[in-house]
């Protein structure tokens, strides 16, 4: 009998202990399941150009489009623009971080393309390439990863689409914030498919 009585909490003990272990373990099993869906499923961000040929111009619309659904913050974009070998001046960026969903993109425009410069791309064939970037991360908490598209894109007259010259995805660091839209044309030129950070050295 007594030797009943001492077994007893030693075997509700070691219950109790198989049970907090077991709670702990799959507690753990959740978050691991939880990290890697997280990994898994991401947001997937572009920022392309639309041309549209007014009577006042040649006007630009630049879509900032996620093709996932899960949503994407942007924390940073710019472009940058050249005819022939001559870059137009300034580039046009922004620093207002951007919640965007799949079926609700952003969408701005830089002002039209006139005068001199227009009459470069119609009556002497320049070409007219518009270079992007965007850093952006997910909205998750727990999620601090971030990546960076960059591409290059070539106005083709009487077409609104761009012909698409490059276009890169790749993860960055967290702390990652700004792109450079300018030096992406240069270093393609380099022979350099690595998208470039803010300061224009190659993102390892």
């Amino acid at each position: 009998m007594k030797l009943t009585q001492h077994i007893l909490p030693v075997v509700a003990l070691i219950i109790s202990l198989a049970s907090a272990s077991f709670s702990y373990l799959q507690s753990r099993t959740s978050a691991a399941q939880l990290r890697l869906a997280e990994q898994q499923v991401r947001p997937h961000v572009s920022y392309v150009p639309t041309f549209f040929r007014k009577k006042g111009g040649l006007y630009i619309d630049m879509y900032l489009q996620n093709q996932s659904q899960t949503p994407a913050n942007v924390l940073y974009t710019d472009l940058a623009a050249w005819i022939g070998e001559d870059f137009l001046s300034p580039n046009f960026h922004s620093m207002s971080p951007d919640i965007i969903y799949q079926e609700k993109g952003g969408l701005s425009s830089p002002p039209p393309i006139t005068g001199i410069p227009l009459s470069r791309i119609e009556k002497d064939g320049a070409t007219l390439v518009i270079a992007t970037c965007a850093v952006y991360g997910s909205t998750s908490a727990s999620d601090s990863r971030r990546w960076i598209q960059v591409g290059l894109h070539k106005y083709i007259p009487g077409s609104s689409l761009a012909s698409r010259l490059f276009m890169k995805e790749e993860a960055v660091s967290s702390t990652e914030a700004t792109c450079l839209a300018k030096a992406i044309k240069d270093r393609l030129n380099m022979h350099t498919a690595t998208p470039p950070s803010a300061a224009g050295n190659p993102i390892k």
